[in-house]
């Protein structure tokens, strides 16, 4: 049975494909910063196929934390803004979003 207070950040990814060497890498050290602030588990998914809607969308990560706060906490802190928001510049596309787990 899944823990319900349980929350989930979902990153929707848009990676710019001349840059992808630098994007494995930057989402290597946010997943070691996900993990350092309680991160549970870390799911990573590529978009097969889009059926409906007009998104440049081309990955997911669904990542399981105990609550909101953690993550709130990871993208305060001096771990994430060490890598000073390469998101930007390696993403075309980049949404994070926190949703409860059921």
């Amino acid at each position: 049975m899944n823990n319900t207070s349980e929350k989930l950040l979902v990153i929707d990814v848009a990676p710019k494909m001349d840059r992808f060497d630098e994007v494995i890498k930057y989402f290597a050290k946010l997943s070691a910063i996900f993990e350092a602030f309680g991160a549970t588990r870390i799911q990573k998914l590529r978009t097969r196929e889009q059926l409906m809607g007009d998104t440049a969308v081309k990955a997911t990560a669904i990542v399981n934390f105990p609550d909101a706060e953690a993550i709130k906490n990871v993208f305060s802190s001096a771990e994430f803004a060490a890598l000073e928001n390469a998101h930007e510049i390696l993403y075309e596309t980049f949404s994070v979003r926190i949703c409860d787990g059921h």
